[in-house]
C-alpha cells in the first residue's frame, strides 16, 4: 500500500494488523480454511471487531454502523486479506444491502 495514506487510514491499517496477530492468529489453533468455526470463536471474533470499530465500517449510520469510505474500506479490506486467516470472514458485519431488504427495501 502506498505510504502517502492519511494518518488516520495508516492508524487503521496498524489496528488491523494488531488485530490479525495478537487476536485472530490465537483463535486459528485447530481451525481448518474451509472448515467450520465454532460459535464460540466467531463471536470472539465479533466482539473484538465491535471494539476496534471494524465490525460497523460495512454498514450505514442509520443501522448503527459508521460508513466507511472506499478508501479505507479498501484498506482495511486488504491489510485483512494480507493477514490470510481463515477467521476474515467473520470480521466485518453485513453490507448495506443485506441490511436495506432485512427492513424491507
Amino acid at each position: 500500500m502506498p505510504e502517502s495514506l492519511s494518518p488516520e487510514l495508516v492508524a487503521l491499517r496498524d489496528r488491523i494488523r494488531a488485530f490479525v496477530e495478537e487476536d485472530l492468529r490465537p483463535l486459528e489453533a485447530g481451525i481448518e480454511e474451509e472448515g467450520p468455526v465454532p460459535e464460540e470463536v466467531r463471536r470472539r471474533v465479533r466482539d473484538r471487531s465491535k471494539e476496534l470499530g471494524l465490525f460497523g465500517m460495512t454498514q450505514p449510520a442509520e443501522f448503527g454502523g459508521t460508513e466507511a469510505g472506499p478508501l479505507a474500506m479498501t484498506v482495511a479490506r486488504e491489510t485483512l486479506a494480507a493477514g490470510n486467516t481463515p477467521l476474515a470472514r467473520f470480521v466485518f458485519g453485513p453490507d448495506p444491502g443485506l441490511l436495506r431488504r432485512a427492513e424491507g427495501d
